[in-house]
């Protein structure tokens, strides 16, 4: 080892003066070259350099407020061509917005009563439990809510992706069932699903191309038969920085995918807010 070393250090001060001499190379670019030369030809060395690299690099980059834990996780960072990231809260604001569309299928209902019942399917006197009760209960008439008493309230369940609620009309003393959750799951309760299961197909695809989502709202009658009431439409705004950071991610060659749980139509729709 001291013998390469010596040999590396001599070969070094060749090239230094060697390109001092016939190339007049400036001191600066003959020095920085011959640095080179000297961590190539000693192993050792090559790791005291990477590692002095990283650490100013980890330097730099607390300045930006980004916490190094180890120095190798730069190296790591530096190697990354694909970037899978979540959607919801991290792409987007995972803060839903009501939108004005309600599409309703039994008379009597707009937008207001759709609401309406989709927070008698929650407790709409205690904080949100999620995002969409956040939503719904944000938009809907809560004092119109108090004419009514909730006996029975089940809890969103991701097996059955849909919230009940049992209720009494304190003004006619009726006695029915709410329940809000995915458009594909409400439809198989309902009595009529062979009747309007198309046109429901229909609205929720057109949503989906759009990058909207629904929430189905539905009630029972006198006989305990499930009727679909409306479907609310609702958007989840991505980021302000979502579109600059995907474009900057992409510029600095590493591809952006979007991981999540729902259908590729809804992804889809998605692609254009970003």
């Amino acid at each position: 080892m001291v013998v390469l070393t010596s040999f590396s250090f001599t070969l070094c001060l060749i090239c230094f003066i060697y390109l001092l001499a016939e190339f007049y190379e400036t001191f600066r670019r003959s020095l920085q070259f011959s640095v080179v030369v000297l961590v190539v030809s000693i192993p050792i060395a090559l790791e005291i350099v990477v590692t002095t690299t990283l650490a100013v690099g980890s330097k730099k980059l607390s300045r930006h407020k980004i916490i190094v834990t180890k120095l190798t996780a730069i190296e790591m960072m530096s190697g990354v061509n694909m970037l899978c990231s979540d959607k919801t809260g991290t792409l987007t604001l995972n803060k839903m917005e009501i939108q004005d569309q309600c599409f309703t299928f039994e008379k009597g209902h707009d937008l207001r009563s759709v609401l309406v019942l989709a927070a008698l399917a929650a407790k709409w006197r205690e904080p949100p439990r999620d995002a969409l009760d956040t939503m719904v209960l944000g938009a809907a008439d809560l004092d119109e809510c108090d004419n009514y008493t909730q006996t029975e309230f089940v809890p969103f369940d991701p097996t059955t992706k849909r919230t009940a609620a049992t209720l009494v009309d304190k003004r006619t003393n009726e006695k029915f069932s709410v329940t809000k959750g995915a458009p594909h799951v409400i439809i198989q309760l309902v009595y009529n699903q062979d009747e309007i299961n198309d046109q429901v197909v229909e609205i929720i695809d057109s949503l989906a191309a759009r990058g909207v989502r629904c929430l189905s709202v539905a009630k029972t009658d006198s006989q305990g038969r499930w009727h679909l009431c409306g479907i609310l439409t609702f958007l989840d705004p991505p980021r302000p920085d979502t579109k600059e950071t995907i474009r900057r991610s992409k510029q600095y060659g590493v591809d952006v995918k979007m991981v999540t749980g729902r259908p590729c139509a809804d992804c889809e729709g998605d692609v254009p807010h970003a």
